[in-house]
């Protein structure tokens, strides 16, 4: 069945969100705020469906062509000015915040983070790209929703230029493994289903199959601080985004650092905005505590 729904806001997830005419609860992947679309139901749950983009209406001002970008698995918003995707990203955080009753919107505006040299693609300096066997090739790239079938990648628009810049010799190099050898140890790597490629400008770019070596670090630099990362931790994906993120958190925290002696980190990792904090604080000691 088609019906015509006007979306109201984009879902955490990107789908579009409106009501069919019985007031039902409908989900349109690919459709976006305050476009009028044609519908096809696909699935009916006991409080919503979700229902397939068949024609758009009336179009979003914001609507652009994603051209090749919408073949990436995870690029929801491809079809999507960057504007529009910040919009939509905000609106989600605002009403998860207020429905979560943790923040007050007039007292406590959202800020948006965005340095002068950020960019809408090419900024991740770490993916993560599965590999699966389709006839006598090995693909290897994002998995895609719902089916979870591997998209093969030869180039990234998510990738930092460094990571693309390696992406034959890797790909080649995670070939060689799966192709040649030992049947047993060929086994053993397909067995571990990924490979992981990270970059930093101190380390440069490393990859692994399966799990990160233990003994392996990553030098990242963030608010001009050297901090050495588990390879197989978490740190900002984003590095300008993130330089700018720790940034801001210590201008906050600047404010009121003359009222107290201590500062507490909670859940700090390797300690990126605690050690931030005390290093923009150079006229007094403080003592930090991470945990």
């Amino acid at each position: 069945m088609t019906s015509t729904v006007y979306i109201a806001k984009n879902v955490y997830g990107g789908d579009g969100l409106g009501r069919l005419g019985d007031g039902r609860v409908v989900f349109v992947p690919g459709a976006f705020t305050g476009e009028q679309v044609k519908a096809e139901i696909v699935a009916e749950k006991k409080n919503f469906v979700k229902a397939r983009l068949v024609e758009i209406v009336e179009s979003s001002p914001e609507r652009v062509d994603g051209g090749e970008l919408r073949k990436i698995p995870g690029l929801i918003y491809a079809d999507l000015s960057y504007k529009g995707e910040l919009e939509a990203k905000e609106a989600q955080l605002r009403e998860f915040l207020e429905r979560a009753r943790i923040w007050d919107g007039e007292k406590a505006p959202i800020v948006r983070v965005q340095p002068p040299e950020a960019t809408e693609l090419n900024y991740r300096n770490k993916v993560v790209y599965h590999f699966e066997k389709q006839g006598d090739s090995w693909l290897i790239g994002y998995r895609e929703e719902p089916s979870h079938r591997v998209v093969d990648i030869q180039y990234d628009p998510l990738a930092v230029p460094a990571i693309n810049a390696k992406l034959p010799e890797i790909r080649r190099g995670v070939i060689a493994l799966l192709t040649t050898g030992p049947q047993s140890v060929r086994r053993d790597i397909a067995s571990k289903g990924n490979v992981t490629i990270r970059w930093s400008e101190k380390t440069g770019v490393v990859w692994w199959v399966g799990d990160a070596p233990k003994a392996q670090v990553i030098r990242e630099v963030t608010c001009g601080r050297t901090f050495q990362v588990p390879a197989g931790g978490f740190y900002q994906v984003n590095p300008a985004v993130g330089n700018e993120l720790v940034r801001a958190v210590t201008v906050e925290v600047s404010k009121v650092m003359d009222a107290t002696a201590d500062i507490i980190d909670l859940y700090c990792g390797v300690g990126v905005f605690g050690l931030c904090c005390i290093d923009s604080a150079k006229s007094r000691q403080y003592n930090l505590i991470g945990i």
